[in-house]
């Protein structure tokens, strides 16, 4: 009986309300129209008047006046005097503070406040018992409805404008009364049943959302978030997915179309959040076998919704022309790649049913045919190509441990592989087929391309690392390779195009799926130090490729595989663990860094055919490092029999390191001399650098025998000191000779640094002479305090005679330098420390030798004479 009387009175409210005021707005709308209609009737008038003003001949000219020349004139149409005359509007002047405080915040604050005073009072009369349970609805609905009433016609007014919202805060605060009173009726006192009220709640959605065509965003909003609140208020005890969903898709539906009508594109936002959170809700809470099926069919339906939003309904006048507006793209790209996500928690949740696979077919199917409609959308097969592969890397086929199949020909594979299986071959299938096709004939033929080469690719290496365990590495070489051969039949033909538009760029990415397909058959074929070597053969076909092709596509693809490459072989701490069989110096390391070094040198000179850029510079760079990275590795295997930590770090290991790097920096500097590159200039500065740094702390100080006592060796000249010293002394006056000028090159600390080296060296050997094996045991006599000097002389003199043959003012005054300090130990330490023959060689040496000295610069060096 309640629920008769309420509809009755609704609808009674409805009519005795609702048409006085429909009529009251057809006569207003009536009258504005006639006024507006009298405005272009008067506008219209005084065009024509004028027009015909301009087009009236001019007066005949005075008879006496010679007649002028004929003149041809070509008049155009008067377009721009009539133009004039139309009034333009004047922009809207901004809002000042006492106006928007009383005409927008107030009556939002007094809408609000209207609604609360309602509620108070429906919660006094309840306190005080005064109403009944269905007075209290009936009311509350009967003036929500009047409410909205009266926002409707204050809408209607003279004084309403745009900015006037009174209008939308009446209609809105209306429609949330009689949204709350037939939920209380549902929820609080049982007047009606769940359907009744899902039926009625959701109708006074619609209607408010509808309202927003008149009453602006507010209303929208709040019809809008009404509508996605209405399942969550109202619960049955056997939820129903089918009917939720067909209600939020068509709540959907109804939210699109206002879009077209109003550009309020916070409403697509809030659709797509609603429509997946609910997705996501059910799948939490309420999901049962088989709703996968009624989930997919709204998925791919709310997608379909979004292209009839672009495209348009050509059945439908006013959806027939399509959505141009600037937001469409980003609306339609993000609703893309939402429906794609939640389409895949789906199916997770499904555990990849055969029902759900089937329904994310057909959505990458709906994807690349709504791309290949409308082409400015042809970013989405990414996001296709994107959600087969993240199905296929989430999928869990529930297979055996690697390991326990040994023989695929004897045994058929799982039922979930055999899926998994067919899913991967079609979904490979579907992208590379439509990606060619569409390559040929789209506006934009390499995207179409890369979807064709990077789809298929990124399945296989996902089906593999699924199925690897099921069949033998050479079935999954043999796919990689297929489909390279599928690849290079495809640049093929495209290259019969090559010249017009776009179709460079597609050759460009099926040329890289060749390359890219080779790497992934080599990844899966080899292991370990050939894996590498492939790549890096792998890096030296390319660049033969672009140096007859000159696809720029190429470079990009060959820098990636360098990269991997540089970081397999030079920060992969696991290289130090593969096994290296017996102490030769024939092993892994020559062709494991041997063949990349010659492989990165051939790149590097065919790419640089075409450019010299940062590609170049990162083949040439690791060129340098592999050969380091040889020699240093083949060094300390042949010394230390292993690459552990254990093993030690001797003096003959520190020396040969340093000869080797210190040689390394020299070919370099040599390169950089005859081609002028910068690449090898800077490996020689850091090989110098490392080298400095082992010979100055390690060798120097740290690891010196007279310090630590270790022993040399019996044989003088060649033993352990002519490596660590002798060596790079020498090494160093090679790179001061072949140092550039200009900076960045410290060529005097080379000159010091093989001087100071090459003293230590003569000092230690003359050491060696005396005291054999240890040179921390003796006591130094008489006889070797001598030799030091007479060392000391011969190579203070050496430098200077050097000095003087090359003109270097430097070697001079070291080597004078050198030979006072001589001077300073005969005087201060031979006078004391010997006697007899020895003190008396002493000084004989010394003053022969300052003798000839006097004599060589007065025989080969012309000093300027300064005094006055």
């Amino acid at each position: 009986m309640f629920i008769l009387t309420l509809i009755g009175g609704l609808l009674v409210l409805g009519f005795v309300v609702g048409l006085p005021v429909a009529a009251l707005s057809a006569r207003s709308l009536a009258l504005r129209l006639e006024r507006e209609l009298k405005g272009v009737k008067g506008r219209l008038a005084e065009v024509e008047a004028r027009l015909a003003e301009l087009q009236r001949p001019p007066e005949a000219p005075p008879a006496e006046a010679p007649p002028p020349e004929p003149v041809t004139v070509v008049v155009a149409a008067p377009l721009l005097p009539i133009a004039v005359d139309v009034p333009r509007p004047k922009p809207a002047k901004p809002m000042g503070t006492e106006k928007a405080l009383t005409e927008r915040w107030l009556v939002w604050l007094g809408g609000i406040t209207l609604a609360l005073g309602g509620a108070f009072l429906v919660k006094f009369s309840v306190e005080q018992g005064l109403l009944g349970p269905a007075v209290r609805v009936s009311l509350g609905g009967l003036t929500g409805l009047a409410t909205m009433v009266l926002g409707h016609v204050l809408a209607r007014t003279r004084i309403a404008d745009r900015t006037w919202h009174l209008p939308s805060v009446l209609v809105g605060a209306g429609a949330s009364m009689v949204f709350a009173s037939l939920f209380a009726a549902y929820a609080l006192y049982h007047f009606l049943d769940p359907m009744l009220a899902f039926a009625g709640l959701g109708l006074v959605a619609a209607a408010t959302v509808l309202l927003s065509l008149a009453h602006g965003p507010f209303v929208a909003m709040l019809g809008l978030a009404g509508g996605f609140a209405v399942p969550l208020l109202v619960r049955t005890s056997e939820p129903n997915a089918l009917g939720l969903f067909a209600y939020l898709l068509a709540l959907a539906a109804g939210t699109l179309a206002l879009l077209r009508w109003r550009q309020w594109w916070w409403l697509a936002w809030m659709t797509l959040g609603g429509t997946a959170g609910w997705v996501l809700l059910w799948l939490i809470t309420a999901y049962r076998l088989g709703d996968e099926l009624v989930l997919g069919v709204f998925l791919a339906a709310l997608a379909a919704l979004f292209a009839a939003f672009r495209l348009g309904i050509p059945a439908v006048p006013a959806f027939a022309q399509r959505a141009e507006a600037p937001m469409v793209r980003q609306v339609i790209l993000v609703a893309g790649g939402v429906i794609a996500a939640t389409a895949l928690a789906v199916t997770s949740v499904a555990d990849f049913s055969s029902a759900s696979l089937a329904l994310l077919f057909a959505l990458e199917l709906g994807y690349l045919a709504f791309a290949w409609r409308d082409q400015e959308f042809d970013r989405l097969p990414y996001l296709a190509a994107v959600l087969a592969v993240a199905v296929l890397a989430s999928w869990d086929a529930g297979l055996p441990e690697i390991g326990q199949f040994t023989d695929i020909l004897g045994r058929p594979l799982p039922h979930e592989a055999e899926r998994f299986a067919w899913v991967a071959a079609l979904s490979a299938a579907l992208f590379g087929a439509a990606g060619f096709a569409a390559a040929e004939r789209a506006q934009r033929p390499p995207r179409w391309a890369a979807v064709s080469v990077g789809a298929p690719l990124a399945i296989l290496a996902a089906t593999y690392w699924r199925l690897h365990s099921t069949a033998g590495g050479w079935l999954w070489t043999g796919g990689a390779l297929a489909l390279g051969l599928a690849f290079l039949l495809a640049a093929e033909r495209i290259s019969r195009r090559r010249g017009e538009d776009g179709m460079d760029g597609a050759l460009g990415a099926y040329a890289v799926g060749v390359v890219g397909a080779m790497a992934l058959a080599a990844t899966i074929a080899f292991e370990e130090a050939w894996l590498t070597v492939t790549l890096s053969l792998l890096v030296a076909g390319t660049a033969w490729i672009e140096s007859r092709l000159r696809i720029a596509d190429l470079r990009k693809v060959a820098l990636v595989l360098a990269c991997v490459i540089l970081v397999r072989l030079g920060l992969n701490p696991y290289v130090l663990d593969y096994h290296i069989a017996g102490p030769s110096a024939f092993n892994w390391l020559l062709y494991g860094y041997g063949i990349p070094l010659a492989a990165f040198l051939a790149a590097a000179r065919l790419f640089r055919s075409s450019a010299d850029d940062v590609l170049v510079q990162v083949l040439e760079a690791g060129a340098i490092a592999f050969a380091v990275l040889l020699v240093s590795l083949e060094i300390r295997h042949l010394m230390a029999g292993g690459f552990g930590p254990g093993a030690g770090y001797s003096l003959t290991e520190q020396s040969l390191h340093s000869i080797a790097w210190l040689s390394g920096a020299a070919v370099l500097l040599a390169i950089h001399r005859r081609g002028g590159r910068l690449v090898p200039l800077r490996g020689a500065q850091v090989l110098a650098v490392l080298a400095t740094v082992q010979v100055v702390l390690l060798q120097s100080l740290m690891q010196n025998p007279l310090l630590t006592g270790a022993s040399v060796g019996e044989r003088l000249i060649l033993d352990p000191l002519l490596l660590a010293f002798a060596a790079p002394a020498a090494l160093y006056g090679l790179l001061a000779r072949l140092a550039p000028r200009s900076p960045p090159w410290d060529k005097p600390a080379c000159v010091a640094l093989a001087l100071a080296l090459g003293f230590l060296w003569a000092m230690l050997e003359t050491r060696h002479a005396f005291a054999g094996a240890n040179l921390r045991l003796g006591a130094v006599g008489q006889a070797e305090m001598w030799a030091y000097s007479v060392v000391a002389l011969l190579g203070g003199v050496a430098v200077l005679s050097g000095g003087i043959r090359f003109g270097s003012a430097i070697l001079r005054h070291t080597g004078l330098a050198v030979v006072m300090l001589v001077v300073v130990k005969v005087f201060l330490v031979d006078l004391s420390r010997t006697s007899g023959l020895w003190r008396a060689l002493s000084f004989l040496g010394l003053g022969a030798a300052l003798m000839g000295i006097g004599w060589l610069y007065r025989r080969f060096v012309r000093l300027e004479d300064t005094t006055p």
